[in-house]
């Protein structure tokens, strides 16, 4: 499939969040595979990543690069951080599928599969803001509103699987909105 395009980019940020192979590890002189340092280690002020590709294509974008790309500051935390392989974010993935399965046993709610820690749900009689609202006002729990993602709709909020005592409070949370 490679082979059969000019130029194919895969982006592997998640690749941590799940135990499912993202993609081969070859490097064939048409693929760019972008990693993410920000996701791997949990860092999300850090926005650093890092791509691996063919030497030639490495040359023509290093060619295109702004010299001032990345900071001195994340230059130093992602030399910290390749040290240091114990810091990389390894999701409980068992937790999450137990997460998911309670969630779906809600009548109101759907849960799409996951082989993430993060899943997509959509509200049959309720809108994502208004649970978003509620739990963060009663609960003190954010949620992520998805209905500005291209093709979700009103209905549709993302969740991450936290711990299981976070996660039994958030199924109690969101049970306890849909009853009322």
């Amino acid at each position: 499939m490679i082979a059969e395009h000019e130029l194919v980019v895969i982006d592997q940020s998640y690749a941590n969040y799940t135990d499912r192979p993202v993609c081969c590890d070859c490097i064939a002189i048409n693929l760019i595979l972008i990693h993410s340092m920000t996701k791997d280690y949990g860092v999300p002020g850090l926005r650093l990543g890092y791509i691996t590709a063919h030497e030639s294509l490495t040359e023509q974008i290093r060619r295109h690069m702004r010299p001032w790309s990345v900071s001195t500051l994340a230059v130093e935390a992602g030399k910290y951080l390749l040290q240091h392989d114990e810091l990389i974010c390894r999701p409980d993935l068992q937790e999450a599928q137990r997460l998911r399965e309670r969630l779906c046993a809600i009548e109101g709610i759907e849960v799409a599969p996951t082989q993430t820690n993060f899943m997509l749900c959509r509200l049959e009689h309720h809108t994502a803001a208004e649970l978003k609202e509620y739990l963060a006002n009663e609960h003190h729990i954010l949620i992520r509103d998805a209905s500005n993602f291209k093709g979700l709709t009103p209905h549709h909020f993302r969740i991450a699987a936290q711990t299981p005592e976070e996660n039994n409070a958030l199924v109690e949370a969101i049970r306890d909105f849909i009853k009322h």
